[in-house]
């Protein structure tokens, strides 16, 4: 073959490869490969994101609390996330701030068992309640 055939035979191969890939036609999916593909890791919440903190503050990142009672001087606050309700306890500090001074998980059903905190955090908002 002389030199100006063999690159007529590159650029004609060039062409049908260009041509095949333009059809658009799927390959076989690697299912290996997207089950491998990394998930989002990062917790939506992590407990130093409402402890110590003040209502106001809870309230606008975690949204309304479903249920407020007071106790005396502090408050009782039922906030409902995804997988779990976080209750909230908080008391007031020396400007009589009230500030989250207890944090704690629960289920969210009486047959469901008690969450861990850290779990209930990270799972963040429920869906519906996700502004977007």
């Amino acid at each position: 073959m002389s030199v100006s055939g063999y690159f007529r035979a590159i650029a004609v191969g060039a062409v049908t490869l260009t041509a095949a890939c333009a059809t658009g036609a799927p390959g076989p999916v690697d299912q290996a490969a997207i089950n491998e593909t990394p998930q989002n890791t990062e917790p939506a919440f992590v407990l130093e994101d409402v402890m110590g903190q003040s209502a106001k503050t809870i309230d606008d990142l975690l949204g309304d609390a479903a249920l407020v009672r007071r106790e005396g001087p502090g408050e009782f606050r039922r906030y409902v996330l995804a997988q779990c309700n976080l209750i909230v306890i908080f008391y007031p500090n020396d400007a009589e701030t009230l500030n989250a001074a207890h944090i704690d998980a629960a289920a969210k059903t009486s047959e469901e068992d008690k969450p861990d905190l850290d779990d209930c955090l990270a799972a963040g908002l429920e869906p519906s309640s996700v502004s977007g």
